[in-house]
């Protein structure tokens, strides 16, 4: 029985001695344990902010590259919008500053371009009032007075304008030489001005100035124009279009004779056309700026 007690005794020292251990170090590892636990959530929330942040970062350089892939976009566009631009421009402007000749000699013949003249107005004398007279544009399109010079023509512009054609075809100067004070340089000079004029209040359209038909032998005996400087002028007209932005055509010479004067066949008053000679004159000009 006494080696029993003394089993137990021992027994309850162990027990003892683990509590003393217990109680002496408890304190310091549930301290620890606390502290490895606050440990983790720390890194836990550490790491959830940091996702968090190279997220957001990510987003925000993504953003940032998106805004600037768009900016070059738009300034490629841009770009190519400005040359395109330009490209227009200059087809636009390699279609003035031409100079054209009609060589054929002027028959009767059948009119067949009215369609390129859908949007086109007329500008002139009494030999341009002849392309509505005689049924071939419609008056509304047609500006024109009897007595009309180079500087009177200018105050006509507005009517022009008024139109709104694409092109304006010009056919003034015999009168200016009718005056018998001008001479071939001033009414280039006047039709200069003109043309200058009808750009400014029509910057889109072509300006196509038409030289004078010429007039017959016993017009030019009779009057103050002489055929000698409306060639003069006509010659003016075709070296000046280059420098002056407008196209010429050389229409006269297939009106002319073997005196370089208007055929007599193809004129009653010794200046203007007979009407079945303006569907040659339309057609031939519509040939020419095609």
């Amino acid at each position: 029985m006494a080696t029993d007690n003394n089993n137990g005794g021992k027994a309850k020292i162990k027990i003892n001695r683990k509590m003393r251990t217990w109680n002496k170090f408890k304190k310091y590892i549930i301290g620890g344990g606390l502290a490895i636990l606050v440990v983790v959530l720390a890194i836990v929330f550490t790491s959830v902010l940091t996702k968090k942040s190279v997220k957001s970062t990510n987003n925000k350089e993504t953003t940032a590259v998106a805004e600037a892939t768009t900016e070059i976009v738009t300034e490629t566009q841009a770009q190519t919008e400005a040359e395109t631009e330009s490209e227009t421009e200059t087809t636009a402007a390699a279609t003035t500053g031409n100079s054209y000749s009609v060589s054929a000699t002027a028959t009767s013949e059948s009119y067949t371009s009215s369609a390129f003249y859908e949007n086109a107005a007329f500008l002139g004398d009494s030999v341009i009032s002849g392309i509505s007279h005689y049924g071939y544009a419609a008056s509304t399109n047609v500006v024109t007075d009897a007595n009309m010079t180079t500087d009177k023509a200018t105050g006509f512009v507005d009517s022009v304008a008024a139109i709104n054609p694409s092109v304006v075809y010009v056919m003034v100067g015999l009168n200016d030489f009718n005056y018998g004070t001008r001479s071939s340089n001033d009414a280039y000079q006047y039709m200069l001005q003109l043309v200058a004029s009808l750009k400014e209040k029509l910057p889109s359209a072509s300006i196509v100035v038409l030289s004078v038909t010429p007039i017959s032998q016993t017009y030019d005996d009779a009057h103050n124009a002489n055929q000698a400087d409306i060639d003069t002028y006509n010659n003016l007209l075709s070296e000046g279009a280059s420098s002056n932005g407008y196209t010429f055509v050389n229409i006269a010479d297939a009106f002319k004779d073997s005196t370089g004067h208007l055929s007599s066949d193809m004129t009653n008053a010794g200046y203007e056309l007979k009407p079945d000679y303006y569907p040659f004159l339309l057609n031939k000009l519509a040939e020419c700026l095609q």
